[in-house]
C-alpha cells in the first residue's frame, strides 16, 4: 500500500487549504529541461506532482514531451501512472508515511525506465498537517536517505545543501527498478 486512507485525507485537506503546499516543482524546471535535452528523454513522470507547476514550466519549453503528473492526493492525477524515461520526485519523500516508504520506493523504481531525480529534506517542515503532525513525517539524515535510495537505484550523483538540509539524488534503475533504456 502506498498511502493510508487517513493520511490521504490529511494530504487532500492540506492541498486544498494551502497554495504553497505542493507548489515547489517550479524550482526544478531548468534541471528537468536540461536532463531531458541532454539524455533525449521522451517521457517524464512527476511523482508527487502537487500543484503541477513542474509540468507547466517544462511543457512551456518542451511542448512535444510526454509528461505525466502523479499525486494520490490530487484526484485528477491519482491513477497509477505509466513508467517514464525520467522520474522526477521533488520535495515528496520526506512526506511519505514511514511504514509505507519501502512500498513507495519500490513503486518509484518500477516506474523509472532510464533515470530519476529525487530530492528531499532532512529537517522538520514549516507546515503542519491538519491533525497537527509535522508535514515531514520522515526526518532522517543524508546517509540514511542515500542508503534507502541506493537500495533501488544505481546512484549517479548525490549532493547535499546543508544550509537548507536538502539532498539531490540522481540515479538509474538498479535493484528492484525497471530496465535502463538507451537513448
Amino acid at each position: 500500500m502506498l498511502i493510508s486512507a487517513e493520511y490521504l485525507k490529511q494530504n487532500k485537506i492540506l492541498h486544498e487549504r494551502s497554495v504553497e503546499f505542493g507548489a515547489s516543482g517550479f524550482r526544478w524546471v531548468d534541471e528537468v529541461v536540461r536532463l531531458v535535452t541532454e539524455h533525449k528523454f521522451e517521457t517524464v513522470l512527476d511523482y508527487g506532482a502537487g500543484k503541477g507547476l513542474l509540468r507547466k514550466g517544462v511543457m512551456s519549453r518542451l511542448p512535444n514531451l510526454t509528461f505525466q503528473n502523479y499525486d494520490p492526493a490530487i484526484p485528477r492525477w491519482s491513477a497509477d501512472p505509466k513508467p517514464a524515461d525520467l522520474l522526477v520526485c521533488t520535495d515528496v519523500v520526506e512526506h511519505i508515511e514511514p511504514e509505507r516508504l519501502q512500498d513507495v520506493l519500490d513503486h518509484m523504481a518500477r516506474l523509472t525506465l532510464s533515470y530519476c531525480l529525487i530530492t528531499g529534506a532532512t529537517r522538520p517542515a514549516t507546515k503542519k498537517l491538519p491533525d497537527g503532525r509535522n508535514a515531514h513525517l520522515i526526518q532522517e539524515n543524508f546517509a540514511w536517505w542515500l542508503e534507502q535510495l541506493s537500495s533501488r537505484f544505481v546512484m549517479e550523483k548525490f549532493s547535499t545543501d546543508t544550509s537548507i538540509q536538502e539532498f539531490h539524488f540522481y540515479g538509474s534503475p538498479g535493484m528492484g527498478g525497471g530496465q535502463p533504456v538507451s537513448k
